[in-house]
């Protein structure tokens, strides 16, 4: 996924384990020239993250495989130079504490904005 071309569009990662959300935001980003791949779960992302190191991941909290947290803190700890936008329908107040914030470019609650999501991911 990742180009040095900063010309090309921009890569991300999807990981939203709702199939019609998944496929709606998958048709969105392609209508706007964003490359994009999906995982439904933490460990295929995971694996897609380190095959591709798409330069934003969007990242639902709640996941079949256990919480989005533990992605982000697997991103953090690598190092990884992946932007990721947290979009998720749990309230996340409670979580703030024990959220590596050093990488989340953005906080999203679902139903979100669509050219929200799109601002969040073009850096706006």
């Amino acid at each position: 996924m990742k180009t040095a071309d900063p010309t090309s569009p921009t890569t991300l990662l999807l990981v939203e384990d709702d199939p019609s959300l998944r496929a709606c935001l998958l048709g969105f980003f392609a209508d706007h020239g964003i490359c994009a791949r999906a995982a439904d779960c933490n460990q295929l992302a995971w694996e897609a993250i380190c095959a591709d190191l798409p330069d934003v991941c969007i990242l639902d909290l709640n996941l079949p495989d256990g919480c989005g947290l533990e992605l982000l803190d697997k991103i953090t700890q690598a190092g990884l130079a992946v932007r990721v936008v947290v979009m998720t329908a749990l309230p996340i107040t409670h979580l703030l504490s024990r959220i590596s914030t050093s990488k989340v470019s953005a906080w999203l609650t679902k139903p979100v904005d669509p050219q929200r999501l799109l601002d969040c991911i073009r850096g706006d």
